[in-house]
């Protein structure tokens, strides 16, 4: 429900009932037998952007999302639902401030876009919002402190102007602090706001032709009191987190077999100086050769998925991707894509500069300069490295290493030699830069 931080008198919303499928990315959270208790938003086909402060737990049970629903009490001819499959609140999320009061809500299956089910748009890092721009919100919520929306509950909608942060952080001054991570909007006199049962909902600014999620509604000082803005989770600030767990759900094993199962991946072997490839289906390599690896097999012997991805069958997985937010002047990022069992890897060799991420698992790296070229046998796999070789090297000849894992991202500088051991079973990805 919308957090008041203090009753106050109860206050009319003033608010106009809108036709159905006006806001196509509303979605109305229930929890059975209980009903509403929060709002979100449609951001793709399977999740849902919503607050943190809406979910005591991560458990699913009992939860369902309703989307192009118009009414709470009367049918609704365009609506679907769905259960959810998984909750993901913000790992910083902090219930006693409100800081960073983002979840994101997986479907347990996607959704057909209609004219009453579409995605929003999400506002970018870069966005700005000045004070007085015009944002709209909708709900299910309550039209004031403790007084209910009447029969039949109709979605309902508030137009009210953004307010700088310094004003709002002055008003909440000694009872909330407001971050960077909130964002503000309402009326000096009131009268128009969000409230009980809207949380979670959108808020949305609309850009040239273009309506534009900046805000998630979070919380407030009773409802629609003068001077008393209310408070929302500023999207922006999570364009990266909100990317990187809907590309993470997308590379879970079940998800990647359903899609890609029956599609051929080529293999290459682990080793420096010779590439044999081998096509198979992606399904017989998961289920027959994504293993562990023994520390006497030959590179030569191993197959390993990474690296030559058909980008026009895996085009879709790679459009959910966001690259590091880094550059190197006068290059561009092509992508290489990767699942390997525990105890496989790359032995030494060096290229150009780029970037690694774990999706899943854990990866090892050791990495030599240019001018430093390691003691290895082209034909023998990382693990035998480092099982027989690196114990035994003097400090001199000791390799730079990291371990990454997942939301963590290593650079390779430009010809640098370097080996990978994955720890666990991996799912990885590089950006190479040329």
């Amino acid at each position: 429900m919308f957090v008041a931080l203090r009753r106050s008198t109860p206050r009319s919303w003033e608010v106009r009932t809108l036709p159905a499928g006006a806001w196509p990315w509303q979605v109305s959270l229930h929890s059975r037998p209980y009903g509403h208790f929060c709002g979100g938003s449609l951001i793709n086909d399977q999740w849902v952007l919503t607050a943190a402060h809406c979910f005591e737990s991560t458990s699913t049970v009992g939860l369902e999302v309703y989307l192009g629903r118009d009414t709470q009490r009367l049918p609704n001819p365009n609506e679907v639902s769905r259960t959810v499959s998984l909750i993901i609140k913000h790992p910083n999320y902090n219930p006693s401030s409100f800081n960073n009061d983002m979840a994101l809500l997986k479907l347990s299956s996607p959704v057909r876009y209609t004219n009453y089910i579409r995605p929003v748009c999400l506002a970018a890092q870069s966005s700005e919002f000045k004070a007085k721009t015009p944002c709209w919100l909708a709900g299910w919520g309550t039209i004031g402190s403790d007084v209910p929306l009447p029969y039949p509950e109709k979605l309902q909608q508030v137009s009210v102007p953004i307010v700088s942060n310094t004003q709002c952080s002055n008003a909440y001054e000694g009872i909330v602090p407001i971050t960077s991570n909130m964002m503000c909007a309402g009326l000096d006199e009131g009268g128009k706001d969000t409230c009980q049962g809207d949380s979670g909902g959108p808020m949305v600014i609309k850009i040239g032709s273009r309506w534009v999620q900046a805000g998630v509604v979070s919380f407030g000082a009773g409802c629609a009191l003068p001077k008393y803005a209310g408070v929302y989770a500023r999207v922006s600030q999570y364009e990266s987190w909100i990317s990187s767990w809907r590309f993470r759900s997308s590379c879970s094993k079940s998800t990647l077999l359903e899609e890609y199962g029956e599609r051929r991946v080529r293999l290459s072997t682990a080793n420096t100086y010779s590439y044999r490839k081998v096509d198979i289906p992606f399904r017989e390599y998961v289920d027959v050769l994504l293993r562990p690896q023994s520390a006497d097999a030959l590179g030569s012997d191993t197959l390993y998925f990474f690296g030559d991805n058909n980008f026009t069958e895996w085009q879709s997985l790679f459009e959910q991707y966001e690259s590091p937010p880094y550059v190197l002047p006068r290059t561009s990022g092509a992508y290489s894509f990767g699942i390997a069992g525990p105890g496989t890897g790359v032995p030494f060799h060096w290229h150009g500069p780029g970037y690694s991420e774990v999706i899943y698992g854990r990866k090892r790296w050791f990495l030599y300069p240019p001018d430093q070229e390691p003691h290895f046998h082209p034909n023998r796999t990382t693990l035998s490295w480092v099982l027989k070789t690196y114990p035994n090297l003097p400090e001199s000849e000791a390799p730079l290493e990291c371990t990454i894992r997942p939301g963590e991202v290593l650079y390779f500088p430009d010809r640098w030699w370097h080996a990978t051991l994955n720890l666990d079973t991996s799912v990885f990805i590089s950006t190479f830069l040329g």
